[in-house]
């Protein structure tokens, strides 16, 4: 963390572990967008058939790192697309209980 506050949040961390709740721990208290279990850090946030992370050059960190996405840039940031949100009738709201119980 100390490092983070000085380097940067948001960009990677590697995590050499086969302990589930370590590894769950680090996830939810470290602000990054990416992280490697018993990988190589620094060739492996960038994407492989391995970790089912695109391959890029460029990382996005997130809000944590002032960026706009979370997650490695590829063709799907760079292309536009037009969705269209048809109004549901019968859609229903779920209770504060429902989403947050």
């Amino acid at each position: 963390m100390a490092n983070l506050n000085i380097e940067g949040k948001g960009h990677s961390i590697s995590i050499h572990s086969d302990n589930k709740e370590n590894i769950e721990y680090a996830a939810n208290m470290v602000p990054v967008s990416r992280v490697l279990i018993n990988q190589v850090c620094a060739t492996m946030n960038g994407g492989s058939f391995n970790n089912g992370f695109a391959a890029t050059t460029t990382l996005g960190c997130g809000s944590w790192g002032n960026n706009s996405i979370s997650e490695n840039l590829d063709y799907k940031h760079l292309i536009n697309i037009t969705r269209i949100g048809y109004y549901m009738k019968d859609a229903t709201v779920p209770s504060d209980e429902e989403i947050w119980g």
